[in-house]
C-alpha cells in the first residue's frame, strides 16, 4: 500500500512537475506576448498621437479654408452688389443723357427762339429809324415850305407897294391890282393848306412811331416777365414760352394745372395762373385766348356723365383758366377767350406716353384785337 501511494504521489509529483513546466512555458510564451503587445499598444498610442496632432492640424487648416471660403463668398456678394450698384448708376446715366438731350433741345428753341425775336425787334428798330428819317424829311420840307412862304409874303408886300403906287391909275391898272390880289390869296391858302396837310403827316407818323415802340417794348416786357416769374416751371418743363412778331404763347402741361379727368385746377395750378394773370394785367390792346387740348385717349366711363368727349373736357378746362383770369385777377373779360380743341391739335404723336403727355397742355396766346 506505501509502495502504491509512494507510486501515486511519484507520479502525480511528476504529472504536477510536467503541468507546472507547462504551466511556466505557455506563462513565459503569454508574458512575452503581452511585453510585444503592450510594446506595439505603445507604438500604437503614438501613433494615435501623432495621427491626433496631424488631424488637429488639418482641423485648423479646414478652419482657415472655411474662413477664407467665407471671406470669398462675402467677397463674391460684394462683388455682386457693387455690379448692380453699377447697372443702376449705368441705367441712371443713360436717363439723365436723355434728359439732358432733351434739355439741349429745348434749350436750342428757346436760343432759335430769341434769335427770331431779336430779329423782328431789329426790323422794328429798323422801321422805326425809318419813320425817324421820315420825320425829319417832313420837318424839313415845314421849313422849307415857311422859308417860302416868307419869301412870298415879301413878293406880297412887294406887290401891295406896287398896287399902291398903282392905285393912282386907270380902270387898267385896278384890274391888274385886282388880279394880282386874287393870285396872291389863292396863293396863301394853298400855302396854308400844304402847311395844314404836312403838319397832318407829321402827326400821324409820330402817332405811329409811337405805337410801334409801344407795342414793340411791351411785347418784349411781357415776353421778358413771363421768362423771369416762370422760370422754375420752365426748367421742370411744365411750361413752355415762345414769342412770335405780334403774339405769345404760353403752353401749361395738364398736371400741373389739373388732376387727371378733371377741370378743377390745382392749388399749384392757381398759384402759377396767379403770376401769369398778374403778368397780363399790364398787357394793353390784346386779346387773350385760352385754349384747351387733350390726348385721344376716350373718356374714362366714370367720367362720362360729366364729360361726353374730350371736346367737353378741353373746353371745361380753357373756361376754367378763363374764369381764374377774371375772378380771382381781374382780367377785362371782354378780352378773355376759352377755346376747346380736343386732340385734334397734337403737338406730338399719342402713340407714346411722353407724347400723350405733351399733347394734354393749355395754351394761352396773347395776340393783337381783331379790327
Amino acid at each position: 500500500m506505501k509502495t502504491v501511494a509512494g507510486i501515486v504521489l511519484a507520479v502525480l509529483l511528476v504529472a504536477a512537475i510536467i503541468f507546472g513546466a507547462i504551466i511556466h512555458g505557455k506563462y513565459s510564451d503569454t508574458k512575452e506576448a503581452l511585453l510585444i503587445s503592450e510594446k506595439n499598444s505603445s507604438e500604437l498610442n503614438e501613433k494615435v498621437t501623432q495621427l491626433t496632432e496631424e488631424v488637429s492640424s488639418l482641423s485648423d487648416k479646414i478652419r482657415e479654408r472655411e474662413g477664407g471660403l467665407k471671406e470669398l463668398e462675402n467677397a463674391q456678394k460684394g462683388v455682386s452688389k457693387l455690379e448692380d450698384a453699377l447697372k443702376a448708376k449705368d441705367e441712371r446715366l443713360a436717363g439723365f443723357q436723355e434728359e439732358l438731350s432733351l434739355v439741349k433741345g429745348d434749350l436750342e428753341k428757346e436760343r432759335k427762339a430769341e434769335e427770331t425775336l431779336r430779329t423782328e425787334l431789329n426790323a422794328k428798330e429798323t422801321a422805326a429809324v425809318e419813320l425817324q428819317q421820315k420825320l425829319r424829311v417832313s420837318e424839313s420840307r415845314i421849313l422849307s415850305l415857311e422859308q417860302k412862304n416868307a419869301r412870298q409874303q415879301s413878293q406880297v408886300g412887294d406887290l401891295r407897294d406896287q398896287l399902291s403906287d398903282l392905285e393912282g391909275e386907270k380902270a387898267g391898272v385896278e384890274s391888274k391890282a385886282d388880279q394880282l390880289k386874287s393870285t396872291y390869296e389863292a396863293l396863301i391858302a394853298d400855302l396854308k393848306e400844304q402847311i395844314d396837310g404836312l403838319r397832318d403827316d407829321l402827326s400821324n407818323l409820330k402817332g405811329e412811331k409811337a405805337g410801334v415802340e409801344s407795342k414793340v417794348d411791351q411785347l418784349q416786357t411781357t415776353y421778358e416777365a413771363l421768362i423771369a416769374d416762370l422760370n422754375e416751371q420752365i426748367e421742370k418743363r411744365e411750361v413752355k414760352i415762345e414769342a412770335f412778331e405780334k403774339r405769345i404763347s404760353v403752353s401749361f402741361v395738364d398736371r400741373i394745372l389739373f388732376d387727371f379727368g378733371k377741370e378743377t385746377i390745382t392749388p399749384e395750378g392757381r398759384e402759377v395762373l396767379q403770376k401769369v394773370g398778374g403778368i397780363l394785367k399790364g398787357v394793353q390792346g390784346r386779346r387773350i385766348r385760352v385754349i384747351g387740348h387733350t390726348d385721344d385717349i376716350p373718356i374714362l366711363p366714370e367720367y362720362r356723365y360729366r364729360f361726353p368727349s374730350n371736346w367737353e373736357l378741353s373746353a371745361a378746362r380753357a373756361a376754367a383758366v378763363v374764369r381764374q383770369f377774371e375772378k380771382e385777377t381781374g382780367l377785362d373779360p371782354r378780352n378773355l377767350e376759352a377755346v376747346g380743341r380736343s386732340f385734334y391739335h397734337p403737338v406730338a404723336s399719342n402713340e407714346t406716353a411722353d407724347g400723350r403727355s405733351q399733347n394734354r397742355r393749355v395754351e394761352i396766346i396773347i395776340a393783337p384785337m381783331l379790327k
